[in-house]
């Protein structure tokens, strides 16, 4: 997902920032808690996501610090997937952000049949004693 300025198609002059624009809109605003490996130093951190996408994710990173091209390892239950940082938010606001792109898109646990709604509860009837 990183934004490179460089047309896709000869035909066509659509430009890749474009082509990343489109696919951003078919984000979703799921909130999924997940574990991060640094696989260059090991570390690890508890972040999660606030959107996604079939191809990556926006999440929070909980005051860790992540830069551009790290890869890292996601983890959520016991699934995992290999993703890389593509950019790191900037402002006052958006300093605790960062987009991910799926490097295993095979892999990427946050699909629908994955994330599928909780059933509700049940509704409760209160009896009172008189």
């Amino acid at each position: 997902m990183s934004a490179i300025l460089q047309p896709l198609n000869k035909d066509k002059q659509e430009l890749k920032l474009e082509y990343f624009h489109k696919l951003r809109e078919e984000r979703r605003p799921v909130v999924i808690p997940l574990r991060v490996n640094f696989l260059s130093s090991g570390r690890t951190a508890h972040v999660c996501t606030l959107d996604v996408s079939p191809t990556g994710a926006r999440i929070h990173t909980a005051g860790h610090h992540f830069h551009p091209g790290d890869e890292i390892l996601l983890q959520w239950r016991i699934e995992r997937a290999r993703a890389r940082v593509v950019w790191v938010g900037e402002g006052f606001h958006r300093r605790s952000q960062v987009g991910i792109e799926c490097l295993e898109l095979h892999r990427v646990f946050w699909k629908e049949e994955n994330l599928s709604a909780p059933e509700p509860a049940p509704k409760i009837k209160h009896r009172f004693r008189r």
